[in-house]
């Protein structure tokens, strides 16, 4: 007798992997460019470059899904980077990541493991200082 594999958000442990990696791989991109994204187009690029069902933003749980995506890369880039690239995927004519990357941002720091005074990003698949003047204010404004 089998059992079906355990599912979040009803992906398997493979596809979550597979969305893991490309959306990691994406992002490194994004950054070498020096450019953010939207959940839209992460959305686009990794149902095109896995071949799995792309998320339905319309449905709550798939939104949330997006996030534990989010969350999975944000795990594997961390211990490398100290950053979390999540930050570089925003909602669509905002300038913003979402509610999910700031809660992500103050686990970390409560956990120190992230530094969230933004004194650091990732924006050349490096690590560098930001340039002066750059820093995130309290508020959460640019």
């Amino acid at each position: 007798m089998t059992t079906a594999e355990p599912t979040h958000y009803g992906r398997s442990e493979e596809e979550w992997d597979r969305l893991t990696d490309e959306g990691l791989a994406f992002l490194i991109e994004r950054a070498r460019l020096r450019k953010v994204t939207s959940y839209t187009e992460m959305n686009t690029t990794l149902a095109r470059r896995t071949g799995l069902r792309s998320f339905d933003f319309e449905r709550a749980d798939e939104r949330a899904a997006m996030g534990h995506l989010l969350g999975l890369i944000v795990e594997r880039n961390l211990p490398t980077t100290e950053l979390m690239i999540s930050a570089l995927v925003h909602y669509l004519d905002q300038n913003d990541a979402g509610p999910g990357f700031y809660v992500l941002a103050q686990h970390g720091s409560a956990a120190g493991l992230v530094d969230i005074s933004f004194e650091r990003i990732c924006l050349s698949g490096r690590m560098e200082p930001c340039p002066s003047g750059s820093r995130r204010s309290s508020s959460g404004t640019s």
